[in-house]
Formats: structure tokens, sequence, C-alpha cells
């Protein structure tokens, strides 16, 4: 069998040793689990990060789960600053991969600027047509810094092959003899006879996710609060290492504090709510490149979404199925949840995910092909 080793930051419950990011490892998972049952390779992670705080380095070893593996490095003493463990990890994954690389091997990369000194050597070990790389978004967008978002896009633009999560970035590579396909979120789906029935006649919004304030997400979330109905309730998930901020959000109007929950205990709460929030400032630069991926994560249990008009989120298919505001003025959010509770959509808002995860085996099998 056709084998591809995905180089990334992932959940590993065998393990819990290194730190990864909740909303890539959520991606990147779903994305191992499609290839492995759809497109006929064996999937093996490469697991690269730094162990988490104060634990001590252990042996190298590969973990096995029902559609992939897993596998992790030793990272030096644990007196060393992370940084420098991360690059003993990287150092040993270069020397995993030469070992182990087959003649019909692929490999991809989740887009990392910690990864990106990878890049040439991966690219030269399997081949350009066997290399993909997953760009969910231009990090240096974020912080603004010119020289680094050059030579970010430098190093993306090493791949001829992309699975990309907004067409601004295929705007900024502009490769026309480049591969590419589209991803914009994790599509698992619940079945909608799964869905609670409640006889209440309030309207539960539900904002999850991160509490960055230059993106401002949740502050708008907050602040759109004041102009809704007082049957219109906002339950917030995220994390509550800021106590300032709990009780910001505990003094909100008709807005609770749910705590934090990964992926599959958050899945099921929200089955109780009817709408979901992809609020964030939509006139910042990064919104060219980044597209809100909790929106296919709301849609695929069955909820509405209120989305602001970014240019990732006008510019993909997902633009007809949500309800959209322009501008960040809080009383446009909660006009827009005003309209998007009078709207019923959960099974037609499941079905649209399956049709984009149907759509994405098909590009996924060209793709690696």
């Amino acid at each position: 069998m056709k084998r591809i080793f995905i180089v990334c930051q992932i959940d590993n419950p065998q393990s819990n040793y290194m730190h990864f990011s909740k909303v890539a490892s959520n991606l990147i998972s779903f994305l191992g689990e499609t290839i492995s049952e759809y497109c006929d390779y064996e999937v093996h992670f490469i697991n690269l990060s730094a162990p988490k705080r104060g634990l001590k380095s252990k042996k190298a070893k590969t973990y096995i789960f029902d559609k992939y593996t897993i596998t992790e490095f030793s990272s030096g003493p644990r007196f060393l600053p992370g940084r420098f463990r991360f690059c003993i990890t990287k150092m040993k994954s270069r020397h995993f991969l030469k070992k182990q690389k087959r003649e019909s091997d692929r490999i991809m990369f989740y887009h990392s600027k910690g990864y990106m000194n990878l890049y040439r050597f991966a690219i030269n070990l399997f081949g350009s047509n066997n290399s993909v790389l997953l760009v969910a978004e231009i990090y240096s967008d974020i912080d603004g810094k010119f020289r680094a978002r050059h030579k970010e896009i430098s190093h993306i633009m090493k791949f001829s092959r992309y699975i990309l999560m907004s067409s601004g970035i295929e705007k900024i590579i502009r490769k026309d003899e480049a591969k590419y396909i589209y991803l914009y979120g994790s599509y698992r789906t619940i079945q909608s006879s799964s869905i609670p029935n409640r006889k209440d006649n309030n309207i539960h919004i539900v904002y999850s996710g991160t509490t960055d304030k230059i993106k401002k997400g949740l502050y708008l979330a907050m602040n759109s609060m004041t102009f809704l109905p007082k049957n219109f309730f906002l339950h917030i998930y995220c994390s509550g290492k800021d106590e300032k901020l709990v009780q910001q959000i505990k003094a909100t109007k008709n807005t609770f504090y749910e705590g934090f929950l990964p992926e599959s205990e958050l899945s099921n709460a929200i089955l109780h709510y009817d709408i979901g929030l992809s609020t964030q400032d939509t006139s910042l630069p990064f919104n060219l490149t980044s597209f809100p991926s909790k929106i296919t994560f709301y849609l695929g249990r069955g909820l509405n979404v209120v989305s602001g008009k970014s240019y990732s989120v006008l510019n993909s298919p997902l633009i007809n199925q949500i309800i959209s505001y322009e501008g960040n003025e809080p009383t446009s959010i909660a006009k827009a949840i005003v309209e998007a509770s009078k709207v019923a959509n959960k099974s037609q808002n499941i079905e649209f995910v399956n049709i984009l995860k149907k759509d994405l085996i098909k590009d996924l099998t060209s793709l690696l092909s």
C-alpha cells in the first residue's frame, strides 16, 4: 500500500507528551482519517513539537491507531529550553524520514514557520510531485512584519502541490503550474436525528475559540449582546486562564462562561444551541489568508452560522450557507444573529458539509495521484 508521511503537531492521547494546537490537530487528524479511508494510503503522522514543560525526554516511539500512526522523537534533557528541544526533534525527524523513505512515498506538511527549514530537504528527498503543503494561513499577516512575511511566502512557494484554506493564499502564491485544492475545516458531521429537541422559546448562541485581542472575536460577540432581545443567550467556550476576562464574560448581559472543552465534548455540548458565531475583526490583513474553520465545525452540528464578510469567507463556497454581516459594529452583528434565529436549517447545514467532504475526497484523490 502507498504511504504518506504528514509532518504536523497532533494530539496523541496515548502519549500526551508534545505541545500541539487544538485547532490544527482537529483539522489534520480529520484529513489523515480521510486520506486513509478513501484514498488508499497508509497515513503516518510525524509529531513535531517541543515536549510539554517539565517532561523529561523519552525514546522515539510509534503509536498505532485505527486509521494512522503517530511517531514522536526524543528531545534531549529537560533542562534545555523548548526551542532547543524542538530543534532536536526536527533533526531526528530528518534521519527518520531518510531511513523510512520508499520510492512511492509522499510527504505532506501542515505549514508552520517552525518547520520551514525542513521544506527543501523534504522536497529533495520525496520529489516535488510527491510533496504537499497544507497552508491554513500566512502567520506573518497577523504581526504585520514585511520581512517575515516575505520569508514565509518564499518557503511556501517551494512546493508545487497545495491544500489551501483560503483563495487569498492562492492569489499570493500565483503559480500557474501548481496544483491546488481547498479545505475549509474539519468536515466531521453528526446525524441530524441526534440533535435534541428543545421546548423553550429562547435562542442560544455559542462562541468557541480564541480570546485574542487582535482578532477581537470574543469581544465582538459579547458587545453584540447589548442589542439583542432578552431571550437570546450567549454561551462562551474558551480558556479560563485570564480570570479578569472570565469575570468580564460573566458580567455581560445574558452571557455564560462555559469553560474549555476538547472538540469531542464541545461537539456534543453545542447540539443544544441554535447559532454559532464566527466573529473577528474583518478589517485586518490576516483575513485575506485566514479562513475561520469553526464555520464548518458549527455547520456540521446543524447550527446556523453568523460570520463577518472577510475576504476568505466571501470568496468561499460557504458564503451562501451562512448569515454574514458588514463591518465590526455590534449592531450589525446583532442584526445578523436575529436574522439567523428565524431560519431552521439544521439538516441542510449538515448535508452541506457532507457535500464538501465528498468533493474533498475527489480532490484529494486527484492531488495525490
